[in-house]
């Protein structure tokens, strides 16, 4: 997590989506700000595969060109240097050596579709920022990709580590890459055109969502009243799921408490 997101003084998605799924976590992470030494290993995987990509990008904007092996050493050095025990892997069927292994094999696949990275202008790379909202409120954007062809059509992208993989009907539906626009279009007068790109790494698949400025009213709106329903809540209690195999805070969870949970490493 970089550090403008640590201050917790922004809302921003990751916030709005823990609050849905365990009222209680999200007590525990944004109003009493527990911290905890533990985080699921995909989690850490995509943080590698981000930071990769970055750097890759980042070297690009400079004219320093790079090839595949030179992304991957971006990634093994990440790896090297924050693996520790405090990783949970959940699924006991992989280890350490798959995750890595599988973040490897995304990196490679995306530099062979993509190369030689000279379809649009690199805009900027992993953007942190806030915009603010109609109720004072701040939202905290974090893009990881934004990129211009030659008509003047932006393109927010967001890379996917993860397993699931959405449908373009849902993808039409999407908040957070259409708040991400918000910022853009304040940010970049001149964008004729906004459209939004996930890129699902571990799918090797290509997903875009076209964005309308009714679409971008209407997220606005509906993240506003998300916001106010959260800053109103009075109790939040626990939300017991299958996310709670991934959560850093079931060991102090009274839900789980209950059920004589131990944690398994």
């Amino acid at each position: 997590m970089d550090q403008l997101e640590k201050k917790n003084d922004y809302f921003s998605n990751l916030r709005i989506t823990t609050f849905e799924d365990c009222s209680y976590r999200y007590k525990l992470r944004y109003i009493d700000k527990l911290k905890s030494d533990f985080s699921g290993i995909e989690v850490f995987m995509g943080q590698a595969v981000h930071y990769a990509l970055e750097q890759f990008y980042r070297d690009f904007q400079l004219n320093i060109k790079r090839d595949k092996q030179d992304i991957i050493n971006y990634y093994n050095s990440y790896w090297d240097k924050g693996f520790n025990d405090k990783i949970l892997i959940v699924k006991k069927d992989l280890s350490a050596s798959d995750y890595r292994s599988k973040g490897i094999k995304f990196l490679w696949e995306y530099f062979d579709r993509f190369k030689p990275f000279l379809h649009h202008e690199i805009i900027d790379v992993e953007v942190l920022d806030t915009i603010k909202l109609s109720n004072d409120d701040s939202y905290y954007i974090k893009i990881d990709l934004l990129t211009k062809d030659e008509k003047g059509t932006y393109f927010v992208c967001d890379y996917k580590t993860g397993n699931k993989h959405f449908t373009q009907s849902e993808l039409d539906q999407d908040l957070q890459l259409p708040m991400y626009a918000l910022w853009v279009k304040k940010r970049y007068p001149d964008a004729m055109d906004i459209k939004l790109v996930w890129f699902y790494l571990s799918h090797n698949t290509v997903m875009i969502s076209n964005l309308t400025d009714k679409r971008l009213m209407n997220t606005k709106k509906i993240v506003e009243k998300k916001i106010e329903n959260i800053k109103n809540q009075k109790k939040f209690p626990a939300n017991p799921s299958t996310l709670c195999n991934w959560c850093s805070y079931k060991d102090i969870c009274p839900y789980w408490k209950n059920q004589g949970f131990e944690w398994d490493v």
